[in-house]
């Protein structure tokens, strides 16, 4: 398995690991459980999905460790970390509201370990992949 980095720029031989910074001292914690994805079909820009992110920085913070995102092949898609991926979901779509139509987001998780997504919205959604 390959090492995966953070936005802090350090590496562990882990498939994701959560970081917190509390007193402005850098701790490593247990390895969260889940991989929660939201994608966003044909994204305005790169900026958006930037600003995006640290809005669910700012809204899971404590909860969960936004691992980046990736765009491409018409998609954007921005990578949670977290033990509760279902009660972190509900917070972010009381979050979004009326843009989570408006802007074509699908949102799913999966274990960090696993392949396989659980699709959490839209509730008729029956898969879900990234390209």
């Amino acid at each position: 398995m390959r090492p995966t980095g953070n936005k802090a720029g350090l590496f562990l031989n882990q498939p994701l690991w959560p970081l917190r910074l509390m007193a402005g001292v850098l701790r490593i914690n247990y390895i969260m459980k889940y991989q929660l994805v939201i994608q966003i079909i044909e994204p305005a820009a790169l900026d958006d999905i930037i600003a995006l992110e640290d809005e669910l920085s700012d809204l899971l913070s404590g909860e969960a460790i936004i691992d980046g995102h990736d765009i491409g092949s018409g998609e954007a898609n921005i990578f949670i970390i977290t033990d509760n991926p279902e009660a972190n979901y509900k917070k972010i779509k009381a979050y979004l509201g009326k843009r989570l139509e408006k802007e074509q987001i699908k949102i799913a998780y999966r274990k960090t370990d696993g392949e396989e997504y659980v699709p959490l919205y839209p509730v008729s959604m029956k898969g879900f992949s990234i390209k």
